[in-house]
């Protein structure tokens, strides 16, 4: 859940700053930093949150999708922010929008482990 916060946080930083007529490569980078590290911050540490509460780490697919490729594509864009090139309104929003997929990525994984959980059935008693 805190994943999703941080995504609509990140999609709203730019207006909000844009409204306040914060000049736009700082719009950017503001974004960029306020974003990025809670989200790096998320993607880095799931592994370890997770084997504190399950006992065991994620799996690989989960691993190689949510945690190495969200936190690539997040660091990637901070730091093409941060340098202040060309087109850093395109890359904030497509690791916005990247990171959004991964963390869809890792609910559905999440849903699938739970559904295959077994039932626990209690006994009641028959209708007569």
């Amino acid at each position: 859940m805190t994943y999703i916060f941080v995504l609509t946080a990140g999609a709203l930083l730019p207006a909000l700053f844009a409204l306040y007529d914060v000049q736009e490569n700082w719009i950017w980078r503001g974004s960029a930093v306020l974003f990025a590290l809670p989200m790096l911050s998320l993607q880095v540490t799931y592994p370890l949150r997770r084997r504190k509460v399950i006992g065991k780490g994620p799996p690989p697919a989960l691993f190689a999708v949510f945690v190495v490729f969200g936190s690539a594509v997040t660091l990637a864009m901070l730091g093409y922010v941060l340098e202040g090139l060309q087109y850093s309104a395109g890359a904030y929003i497509t690791a916005l929008t990247i990171d959004f997929f991964t963390v869809v990525f890792g609910f559905v994984i999440a849903l699938d482990v739970i559904m295959q959980q077994p039932m626990e059935v209690s006994e009641r008693p028959a209708p007569r």
